[in-house]
C-alpha cells in the first residue's frame, strides 16, 4: 500500500490532494489539469480543454481499469483475451485496442498521444460481447 506522500513524491501540485480510493489520489497540477493517480501513475488526466489522457503505466490490471472507468467520463475500458480495449461508454461495437497515453478529445473522439487512432475494428468482429 502506498501512502499519499509516496504517491506524490516529485509531483508538482496546487491545493490539497485528496485520497479518493485505495492507493488513489486526486490532485491538481499548477496548469489546472486534474489528475487521478493510482500508486505512481496518473491513470486519468482531465485537461482544461476537456480532453483526457489515459495511462496504465504498464499495469493493465483490473484495479487500473476500474480507476480509468471511474474517473474518465464518457469512455469505458475493458479486457478480452488479454487485450485491453477502449470505447465510448456503451458503444462496445466500436471498441479499439487501448494504447498507453491515449488522448480522448472533449467530444470523446479516441486518438493516441501522437496521431488519430486506427478506425474502429468492431467488437462484434472480434468475438466481444456487450458488458452490462
Amino acid at each position: 500500500m502506498s501512502t499519499k506522500k509516496e504517491m506524490l513524491a516529485n509531483v508538482e501540485y496546487v491545493g490539497q490532494p485528496q485520497l479518493i480510493a485505495n492507493n488513489t489520489v486526486q490532485y491538481t497540477r499548477p496548469n489546472g489539469d486534474v489528475c487521478f493517480r493510482l500508486h505512481r501513475t496518473d491513470v486519468v488526466v482531465k485537461r482544461l480543454d476537456g480532453s483526457l489522457r489515459l495511462s496504465t503505466g504498464g499495469w493493465e490490471t483490473s484495479t487500473t481499469r476500474d480507476r480509468i472507468n471511474s474517473y474518465a467520463d464518457g469512455v469505458a475500458v475493458f479486457q478480452r483475451k488479454h487485450v485491453m480495449y477502449i470505447c465510448k461508454r456503451g458503444d462496445f461495437d466500436n471498441a479499439i485496442p487501448f494504447e498507453d497515453g491515449m488522448i480522448i478529445g472533449p467530444d470523446r473522439e479516441v486518438r493516441s498521444g501522437r496521431e488519430v487512432a486506427p478506425l474502429p475494428c468492431g467488437a462484434a468482429a472480434m468475438g466481444l460481447e456487450r458488458v452490462a
